[in-house]
């Protein structure tokens, strides 16, 4: 540029340059150019306006920069400067504020320049586009200050997740993991970004696992309906656990499930509370960002053709420029079609009415994948001097980003009620130093147990046993409130009035002050867990390793633990003592008290056991001698390796007995036996004489066992004949007393009496005979090979007498039994009749309360009376216990027999012989049967089944 060229004339030249006047109107755009020689800016009057200049003006670059709000007129300084730097790209794209000179109108606008340099590289100029850009800037800090509250209810939101020990998870519909708490990664020993996005497979389910997880997810789609199950599944650190999750539908805005949302429960042992706080969860807005302008101009005709497009459309629709101009639409765009936009373009050519439509969702192939953009779109006509439309421009600007981030937010706080909803933990806000209850849900309700109506109630209020009972949690919640401090306490005692009963339970407590935007606590959170099974069962396994210790100690056994990873050995006080060395020690120095000549045996059996391969057991015998007095003893070991999931060993576990006085009196036996053997030399030559005689006797035992075995046969095909024979004429008395009833039933006399009795004693002949059926057939058949759980046995049982438990509101509670072998026919009518005679022989106005326990023993705690059928090391000791009438100790052995009874027909129906039936059936088992009682407070029967 020259400095005799006048500023009208260069921007004519500009404009002719350009050729793009229609399309730089329409878009706002104005152009500009810097003259590198004089500093003098040519513009045109869009340019102009953007500063608020008369059209007139002709200023030099550094006069233009007083118009430049003060806070940007550096930065755009130094960014001109860098454009006119040959060495760097040329390129300037900046966003600043202007003062408007004649209007004082602040406006944010956009500068887009490049450098030309010659190839000497000399700067021959400096030119660009302008557009303002004030709305989009606004609109941007509308944005900014909607993500401020987004954030704030996320801090809400992340006080809750972090609170809570559940694993909570988020599943697509593609049984993906979309979120993951971070109790759930440390379940898993993962992180965050290996386990986003995979499936149940890639983050360490089993395949069975997973396959049933599918399923279910694909259930709750289906159905529309939460579902909960249970699984046992391995903690990456604590093992195999045993967890409840409940997997329930995520909605949108349109009723139809998007998600899977599910929370799942440690309920191996509730008492260790999740301490570990979720990570924070994702963002869920993406700042919005300013979108290029992508623009395009289209042939008015039907084939819609590309005539020029520029950089940002180019990248809008995933292809360059020069791929499109000159192809129609549909041929250089080919998946719009059947998406309406061709269509919409006709119509603004045919009306000339331009087409103007906010975050339009458009398919666009990208890498070879259809992906859905959004654009705020306008078709805008250009029309020549005629009002015809001579062609359609077309502006659109990316909003992707914007719309998926309102669609994450709003799938966000949907998962997350859904999450609060569905959470198995009690979830309660106590609002204000009143603690006023707000929020709860239906857990929360369930363990107040004063129903719904709580809301809106101060907590002294609502729980006041709080108060009576003196427990401290309205002090720990003030001093929480004041303290700002969270406060958890695994496996507290609250005592609770649940619907007017007071109740003693135990549960996992978390107090979590919430803040306000000025950091202070304006509400606490409470979750709490029931952990009262945990609990119990703790203190029943407290007991249970302390009766197992006492027998330890009276059978005289030392244990100990070796520690293969430290070659540490751990003895107990008595193999200490036995060994003459401290409790702990290296394995090295304890095998140094092993006699020389066993010592290497024991190592090698030792190296053995602990070989990858081995069944991990042991039994060995060894002198060891004491290290200070020098006394040996023989002592006899066993012990059992302990394996981890990769197959190695992590401890070994045993027991250690002295046989010292075994071992002698074997000897001494030896000696005996030596001596005898010759005695016992001459009698055998007297025997052998008499091999002819017993050969004659075993011939008769023979004949003996086959009369026997067809005696059992001939008694089984009676009892049939008999059932069915006697049974017979039993139904014809009965069909023709109820015809005598029918025709006599006006009668005054004793006829319906007598008739009445005779149909009673038809109905106790029949239930007599069926009971000697069953005890022939318990008699003669016996087949206990199976394995039979004692559980599904008595469930079976209960199923049986559901009516009668339900007439006589019968309560009845169960240990875990064990698995038998045995029959299930069989062990089904021992439970049949003992738990029937329990719910019958009841107390007049007492609801029957009948217990089964189950225990092992060893055959010395045998109480003196119990003679089983069959001898064994250890026996199972199951016990049936009721609160019912009882009966005197002196008939016990009475009530075993058939056809013996304690109390009169008219009292109590029945045959008697109910209970010959379980004496039967348990000594089938190789076992016994026996009973406890007192007139008037119950009866226990106790049953002993070798293992």
């Amino acid at each position: 540029m020259t400095g005799d060229q006048r500023p009208s004339d260069l921007s004519k030249k500009l404009n002719e340059r350009l050729d793009v006047d229609f399309a730089l109107q329409a878009a706002g755009l104005g152009v500009w150019e810097i003259d590198p020689v004089t500093n003098q800016i040519s513009w045109d009057d869009r340019c102009r306006e953007f500063f608020g200049l008369a059209k007139d003006n002709q200023l030099l670059f550094q006069q233009v920069l007083q118009y430049i709000h003060p806070q940007d007129r550096d930065r755009i300084n130094q960014a001109v400067e860098t454009a006119l730097d040959s060495r760097l790209d040329g390129l300037c794209d900046q966003t600043f504020r202007t003062l408007g000179a004649g209007d004082s109108q602040l406006r944010w606008v956009r500068f887009h320049g490049r450098s030309y340099f010659n190839k000497a590289g000399e700067l021959y100029r400096f030119a660009g586009i302008a557009q303002e850009v004030t709305q989009q800037v606004r609109a941007q800090q509308g944005e900014s200050t909607a993500r401020h509250e987004v954030q704030r209810q996320q801090r809400t939101h992340e006080a809750i997740m972090a609170s809570t020990p559940d694993l909570i998870y988020v599943f697509d519909l593609k049984y993906r993991f979309t979120y993951v708490n971070q109790a759930l990664l440390n379940m898993w020993g993962s992180s965050w970004d290996k386990s986003i996005g995979k499936g149940l497979l890639e983050n360490g389910y089993e395949p069975w696992h997973a396959q049933m997880h599918e399923r279910e997810i694909d259930q709750v789609v289906a159905t529309k309906q939460p579902i909960r199950g249970e699984v046992s599944f391995p903690h990456a650190t604590l093992g195999e656990r045993i967890y409840d999750y409940v997997f329930a539908p995520v909605f949108n805005d349109i009723g139809e499930v998007e998600a899977v949302a599910g929370t799942t429960r440690d309920v191996t042992d509730r008492k260790q509370a999740m301490q570990r706080q979720e990570e924070s969860q994702r963002q869920l807005l993406t700042l919005f960002e300013q979108s290029p302008v992508g623009l395009a101009t289209l042939s008015a005709d039907d084939e819609l053709v590309f005539q020029w497009a520029n950089t940002f459309y180019g990248e809008l629709v995933a292809r360059p420029p020069q791929a499109i101009v000159g192809k129609p639409l549909l041929e250089a765009l080919p998946e719009l079609k059947g998406q309406g936009f061709d269509e919409i373009l006709k119509n603004v050519i045919a009306t000339g009415t331009p087409f103007v439509a906010p975050e339009v969702a458009v398919g666009i192939l990208r890498n070879g994948q259809l992906t859905t953009i959004y654009i705020d779109l306008t078709y805008q006509p250009r029309k020549g001097d005629q009002g015809d439309v001579q062609g359609i421009l077309v502006v659109a600007t990316d909003v992707t980003q914007q719309v998926i981030s309102r669609q994450q937010i709003e799938a966000s706080e949907a998962t997350l009620r859904s999450i609060i909803t569905t959470a198995p933990a009690g979830m309660g806000l106590f609002v204000g130093r009143d603690l006023i209850v707000e929020l709860p849900n239906q857990t929360f309700i369930d363990i107040v147990g004063k129903g719904p109506d709580i809301v809106g109630k101060p907590l002294r209020e609502v729980m006041p046993e709080l108060l009576t009972e003196n427990q401290p949690f309205l002090r720990i919640l003030d001093d929480v409130y004041t303290s700002g401090q969270m406060f958890q306490s695994p496996g507290s005692r609250v005592s609770i009035v649940q619907q007017g009963v007071m109740s003693h339970n135990y549960y996992n407590i978390t107090y979590t002050p919430l803040r306000d935007e000025k950091g202070e606590v304006y509400a606490i959170l409470d979750i709490a867990i029931d952990v009262t099974e945990q609990i119990q069962a703790q203190q029943a396994l407290k007991e249970s390793q302390d009766r197992l210790q006492s027998v330890i100690d009276m059978a005289e056994l030392g244990s100990y633990t070796i520690d293969p990873n430290t070659n540490r050995l751990i003895k107990s006080p008595r193999v200490a003592q036995w060994y003459g060395l401290p409790e702990v020690t290296e394995v090295d120095i304890s095998f140094g008290a092993i006699l020389e000549r066993d010592r290497n045996r024991v190592r090698q059996v030792l190296a053995d056991v602990l070989a990858p391969g081995s069944a991990g057991f042991y039994e060995v015998e060894y002198t060891v001698i004491h290290a200070q007095t020098g006394h040996q003893r023989i002592l006899r070991t066993n012990g059992q390796v302990i394996w981890n999931e990769e197959g190695q060993p992590v401890r070994v576990d045993g027991t250690v007995m002295d046989i010292t006085n075994q071992r002698a009196l074997q000897l001494a036996l030896e000696q005996q036996v030596e001596q005898r053997t010759e005695e016992l030399a001459a009698i055998n030559e007297e025997l052998a004489a008499n091999n002819e005689e017993y050969a004659a006797i075993n011939e008769e035992l023979e004949e003996a066992n086959f009369l026997l075995s067809r005696s059992n046969d001939n008694l089984q095909q009676f009892a049939y004949v008999a059932s069915h024979d006697l049974q017979e004429p039993l139904r014809k008395i009965q069909q023709f007393s109820d015809l005598l009833k029918t025709r006599y039933a006006e009668a005054s006399g004793q006829e319906l009496v007598y008739l009445e009795r005779m149909q009673s004693a038809a109905r106790r002949m029949s239930v007599l005979i069926k009971d000697l059926l069953n005890y022939s057939r318990i008699t003669t058949q016996r087949d206990t090979s199976s394995r039979v759980s004692l559980s599904q046995v008595v469930d079976d049982v209960l199923i049986d007498l559901e009516l009668l438990r339900a007439e006589t509101e019968a309560l009845v509670e169960i240990d875990p039994l064990p698995v038998v072998e045995g029959d299930a026919g069989q062990l089904g009518q021992l439970f049949q009749n003992l738990l029937s005679n329990a719910i019958k022989f009841r107390r007049p106005d007492v609801a029957p309360n009948i217990q089964i326990k189950a225990d092992l023993i060893s055959v010395d705690q045998l109480p003196t009376w119990v003679k089983p059928a069959r001898v064994a090391p250890v026996y199972h000791q199951i016990e049936v216990i009721d609160n019912g009438i009882g009966f005197d100790e002196k008939y016990v052995d009475r009530i075993f027999q058939v056809f013996q009874r304690l109390h009169g027909k008219s009292e109590y129906a029945g045959t008697g012989i109910g209970l010959a039936i379980c004496e039967k059936v348990v000594v089938n088992h190789g076992g016994a049967i026996g009973a406890r009682s007192q007139p008037g407070q119950g009866a226990t029967f106790s049953v002993y089944l070798p293992v």
